[in-house]
């Protein structure tokens, strides 16, 4: 991930901070079930969507102590919902 750049401009340094961001959507279709879950996260902040296909559905967001924590909680939360029979697809 990279780190903050560092801009010059005549008198002034200007420091921006770039941080990668990752968003990925999963649905489950099943029965009478027909559910979406989404993920994003950006730097140490991680936010989850869900509901029924079609509504806006629900947003929860947690931010973690840096971007490594972040990560394992991603990857956890998808294998959860992987085997749960949910399948990654494009945003409807």
């Amino acid at each position: 991930m990279p780190g903050p750049a560092t801009v010059f401009f005549r008198n002034l340094i200007i420091t921006i901070n770039r941080e990668w961001t990752m968003s990925r959507y999963f649905e489950f279709i099943g029965g009478t079930s027909a559910k979406f879950w989404e993920i994003s996260t950006s730097g140490s902040e991680v936010t989850i969507r869900f509901g029924r296909i079609g509504s806006a559905g629900q947003t929860q967001t947690k931010e973690f102590p840096d971007t490594a924590a972040a990560t394992r909680h991603v990857e956890k939360l998808i294998a959860e919902k992987t085997a749960k029979g949910y399948r990654e697809t494009v945003v409807r």
